[in-house]
């Protein structure tokens, strides 16, 4: 499924804008990666243990092994992200969306991706009170109550600035 692109014909705009849509991120339950995390750790100090009771050659090669085990234990630990209910984490890796994890809980996602939260609970927007006139030349005041909930992370995300700001100005 291709995306279509748009090309604005206003010349002041000049720009090309392509459609984001959501879609589910790759992810894997935090529990079981946080438990693989603590294991790497606990034999990351028994390597630690044992380069210090041995001498020589294996000295060393027991304290390579639990520094390496604990620089890949620190990777994995800076995957684990956790998604609240009403927020979802839009996943964003070296500048290509990746997709949202809308799942409650704790999640793991790749260490290296940018996880931005979305609120995803219903909010509502009072706009002020404002003076117009009718048909007739009769003036009327109105404000209005706006009752909203993101639905599209991506969209949210990618298409405007702001969408908070956004739906303000809109509304």
């Amino acid at each position: 499924m291709a995306a279509q692109t748009q090309v604005h014909d206003d010349p002041a705009i000049r720009s090309v804008t392509v459609p984001m849509t959501e879609r589910a991120a790759w992810y894997i339950p935090g529990p079981l990666l946080l438990l693989a995390d603590l294991l790497l750790v606990v034999v990351a100090v028994v390597a630690f243990w044992q380069g210090a009771v041995h001498k020589g050659a294996l000295h060393g090669v027991f304290l390579a092994v639990g520094i390496v085990l604990v620089i890949v234990a620190a990777t994995l630990l800076g995957g684990i992200t956790v998604v609240t209910p009403g927020r979802a984490h839009v996943i964003q890796l070296f500048g290509n969306y990746k997709g949202t994890v809308r799942q409650p809980g704790m999640q793991w996602v790749n260490p290296f991706a940018k996880k931005i939260a979305v609120s995803t609970r219903i909010r509502n927007l009072e706009t002020e009170l404002a003076k117009v006139n009718d048909a007739d030349g009769n003036p009327i005041e109105i404000a209005a109550v706006v009752v909203w909930q993101v639905k599209d992370t991506a969209e949210a995300t990618y298409s405007v600035d702001d969408y908070v700001t956004f739906l303000a100005i809109q509304a």
